[in-house]
């Protein structure tokens, strides 16, 4: 990775944990841009970080999310948004203290 490439990806994943805090995108959307932002880095900023992982790996694959959901039933979407609102109410304080980390340890402004 070139100095600049990295430059890019630290701040494509403090962008998106900034995100995450400020509520521009959902829990599950926004810890997947900050997951996916530190795997970019490399292999040490996942392990100092696991918690957006953890998130991710909890919510069940049968779970729709994304553009699948436009083709669910109302009765499923309810259903299903009740399991991610569980989901979310534990994983919430500690994906956002985390994402204060992720931008603390990585933000150079």
């Amino acid at each position: 990775m070139t100095p600049e490439q990295k430059t890019a990806r630290t701040r494509r994943a403090v962008a998106a944990a900034r995100a995450l805090i400020s509520q521009e995108h959902g829990l599950v959307y926004g810890s997947k841009r900050v997951s996916d932002a530190l795997d970019y880095l490399g292999d040490d900023l996942p392990k100092r970080f696991p918690t957006f992982r953890q998130f991710l790996d909890r919510i069940p694959p049968s779970l729709p999310l994304g553009e699948a959901r436009l083709y669910c039933t109302e009765q499923l979407l309810l259903q299903s948004d009740a399991s991610l609102a569980v989901l979310e109410t534990e994983f919430r304080p500690s994906l956002l203290r985390e994402c204060r980390a992720v931008i603390k340890a990585l933000d150079t402004n």
